[in-house]
């Protein structure tokens, strides 16, 4: 899910950030987007994309402290007190301003 939402919000211009603590899946996860993408424009379901400009929209980090934003959309594991761990680490980076 969270590839998804990180393909819109590039596709909308949003800089965007994916954040993961295994580098591999932050791979598996640029080359999916990247796949969707071009599949997309190939199949004329997505006209007018530049897949290029959208993969530049969206970075990848395995550092939390690279997460820093105004909207924090979580897609982790489904396991409460790994969501609140990551919340509380997100709080302490972010401003009071930024949306969860």
């Amino acid at each position: 899910m969270g590839n998804g939402i990180a393909q819109v919000c590039g596709m909308a211009d949003y800089e965007t950030l994916v954040y993961d603590i295994q580098q591999e899946s932050l791979d598996k996860a640029k080359l999916t987007i990247e796949k969707n993408l071009r599949k997309g424009v190939s199949l004329g379901k997505l006209q007018e994309v530049d897949v290029d400009r959208v993969m530049q929209n969206i970075q990848f980090s395995s550092d939390i402290t690279a997460v820093k934003a105004d909207l924090i959309i979580e897609a982790i594991v489904e396991r409460l007190d790994v969501k609140v761990q990551v919340l509380k680490q997100l709080e302490e980076i972010n401003g009071a301003d930024t949306i969860y």
